[in-house]
């Protein structure tokens, strides 16, 4: 199928769906215990064998007007790989019926609602341990290269490495299908299991979810990002889908995303422009500046023992660019213009924010110890405090 026809199909279907759904509800023609979300983002994976479409975020299907797929289709290695995220995972042997490799203590479902097509284990995986050394075990899931159709709903997928470090995913809704699958059998395919599983009275169908909390799903969704090889500007595009709880977890009155500063005062600049990833307003009007890096890294963000604890290159380059930006409101000229131009002023002592790594690498007492060496603005968050936090100001949910 070609890349376009398989963008357009996905358009045609989820537009179709949570269009007849919505009108079904406005008639009070659906049965369901709570109120009806359904996903508002689509993003389309390509490996060797399949392609792999994702549904993430959270709307009330009433307010459901479309949906667009993004049109990069991005490309990732092994299927089931990305399917359990973490890190490429080398030891596959295609000669059992499921993803095995050497080392791994445990891996189990954490929940799986709906699951078909996919040969699974719901219990837990336990290491066997032999003379001291670990055996080889296996992962719950293999996607094999001639997998036509598999369909997974609502399921979280984790596991531990011998270094204990915990890997996360979490599928709203994912559908692996067949490079070469046809566009007319994957919209009839679309078409009617969804028809079936709405006769059926399921409670989770087809990207529809009932009593959604769409921030619980947003931090679980955000936490599985952050356990997967993505660039960061993924992250960030899914944070700005919800950017007035981003700024209040915060305690900012908003987080203005993107903006382009143009550079007026050339002096030691070698760009024409410049982007932080976000701009977060105070009560009092000035802003402070924040920026994204990814959650999955594969080493600590520190480095050193505790007498010379410092941040590693990733993270130092993280400070360092947000020293950029402050630096560009320190000159006069840079900062009239964005003021009359964007309405943006600093004020003496700006906080500069970090967002980087997750429970792997972000260790909250080595950081600190790290930036006693920075300025007292400089503070620097995981995405699992991120996530923290936006709990913290939704205590209902």
């Amino acid at each position: 199928m070609k890349e376009q026809d398989l963008i357009r199909t996905c358009e045609t279907f989820f537009n179709q769906w949570f269009g007849k759904i919505k009108n079904l509800q406005l008639q009070n023609k659906v049965r369901a215990s709570g109120e009806i979300h359904c996903g508002n983002e689509v993003n389309i994976f390509e490996s060797k064998d399949h392609f792999i479409i994702e549904l993430s975020g959270s709307e009330p299907i009433i307010s459901f007007k479309s949906i667009q797929v993004k049109n990069k289709i991005l490309n990732v290695g092994d299927t089931t790989n990305h399917l359990i995220g973490g890190f490429k995972i080398k030891d596959l042997n295609k000669k059992k019926p499921l993803y095995s490799f050497y080392g791994c203590r445990r891996v189990y479902l954490i929940n799986d609602d709906f699951i078909s097509g996919v040969e699974s284990k719901n219990s837990q995986s336990k290491y066997n341990q032999k003379d001291g050394k670990l055996n080889e075990i296996e992962i719950p899931i293999f996607i094999d290269s001639e997998s036509d159709y598999i369909l997974i709903e609502n399921s979280r997928f984790g596991y531990y490495l011998p270094d204990f470090k915990f890997y996360f995913r979490i599928h709203s809704f994912t559908l692996v299908i067949k490079k070469k699958t046809k566009k007319e059998a994957l919209l009839s395919f679309l078409i009617s299991t969804a028809e079936n599983q709405l006769k059926s009275q399921q409670e989770i169908f087809m990207g529809l979810f009932i009593n959604s909390k769409p921030i619980v799903r947003f931090c679980q969704e955000l936490l599985s990002l952050a356990n997967q090889t993505v660039h960061e500007t993924r992250i960030d595009a899914f944070i700005n889908k919800y950017n007035k709880p981003f700024a209040t977890a915060l305690n900012y009155k908003s987080a203005r995303s993107n903006i382009e500063l143009k550079i007026i005062d050339k002096s030691g600049w070698e760009k024409e422009t410049l982007i932080p990833d976000y701009l977060m307003e105070r009560e009092d009007g000035s802003f402070d500046i924040l920026d994204l890096k990814k959650g999955l890294i594969d080493k600590s963000l520190t480095i050193g023992g505790k007498s010379r604890r410092r941040l590693n290159s990733y993270c130092y380059e993280l400070v360092a660019q947000l020293e950029g930006y402050k630096r560009y409101f320190a000159s006069p000229q840079n900062s009239k213009w964005a003021w009359e131009n964007l309405g943006i002023k600093l004020n003496d002592s700006p906080r500069l924010i970090g967002i980087v790594g997750n429970q792997n690498s972000f260790f909250q007492e080595e950081i600190d110890e790290a930036l006693l060496v920075h300025r007292e603005n400089v503070t620097l968050y995981s995405y699992n405090s991120l996530c923290d936090l936006l709990i913290s100001q939704n205590p209902s949910i």
